[in-house]
C-alpha cells in the first residue's frame, strides 16, 4: 500500500471523527456558555422586577411619612424586597465570585439610624453585586467567542481534511 493509498483512508476517517468530535464539544461547551449567559439576563430580570416594586414603597412611605413607626416598617419591607431580588443576583455567582460580599440587611430595624444603615450597606451590596455579575458575564462572553472561534476554525480544518483524503483516494483509484 502507498503513501498515497494510506493517506486516502485515512484522512476521511480522521476528518469525520473530528468533525464529531467537534459536534460533542458545541453539544458541551459552547451550550454551557449560553446557558449561564440565560441565567445572568433571567437573574437580572428577577432583580428588575423588584426593584420596580420601589416606586410603591416610595409612595406608601410619602403617605406614611407623619407616622414614624409605620414609615419605618415600610422602609424595612422594601429593604428586604430589595434584597429578594438582590439573592438571585447572588445565586448566580460561585463560591469565589461571592468571596467578599456584603452581607445581606434583611433583619427588620428598629430605628431610622438602622434603616439608614440597612439602605446604605444594602446599596453597596448591590453595587458589588452588579459589578461582579458583569464580570462574570464579560467572562464569559470572551470564552464563548473562543470557543466559537475554536469550533469555526476546527470545523474548517476536518473538513479540509476529509476533502482532500476523499480527493486522494479517487486519485489513487484513477491511478490504477
Amino acid at each position: 500500500m502507498t503513501f498515497l493509498e494510506m493517506a486516502g483512508e485515512i484522512l476521511p476517517v480522521i476528518g469525520t471523527v473530528g468533525l464529531l468530535g467537534l459536534w460533542l464539544y458545541q453539544q458541551k461547551q459552547i451550550d454551557k456558555y449560553a446557558n449561564e449567559l440565560r441565567k445572568i439576563n433571567l437573574s437580572r430580570n428577577v432583580y428588575q422586577t423588584y426593584q420596580s416594586n420601589n416606586a410603591i414603597f416610595n409612595a406608601l412611605e410619602a403617605m406614611s411619612s407623619k407616622n414614624k413607626e409605620t414609615s419605618d416598617k415600610i422602609r424595612s419591607l422594601q429593604i428586604y424586597n430589595y434584597e429578594t431580588g438582590l439573592s438571585e443576583i447572588e445565586n448566580t455567582l460561585n463560591r469565589s465570585e461571592k468571596r467578599g460580599l456584603p452581607p445581606s440587611k434583611v433583619e427588620f430595624f428598629e430605628t431610622k439610624n438602622g434603616i439608614e444603615e440597612a439602605f446604605k450597606a444594602t446599596q453597596k451590596r448591590l453595587e458589588v453585586l452588579q459589578t461582579r455579575l458583569n464580570q462574570k458575564e464579560k467572562k464569559i462572553k470572551t470564552a464563548s467567542g473562543r470557543s466559537e472561534k475554536f469550533y469555526f476554525w476546527g470545523y474548517i480544518c476536518f473538513s479540509i481534511i476529509s476533502i482532500v483524503g476523499a480527493i486522494v483516494k479517487i486519485a489513487g483509484t484513477a491511478n490504477k
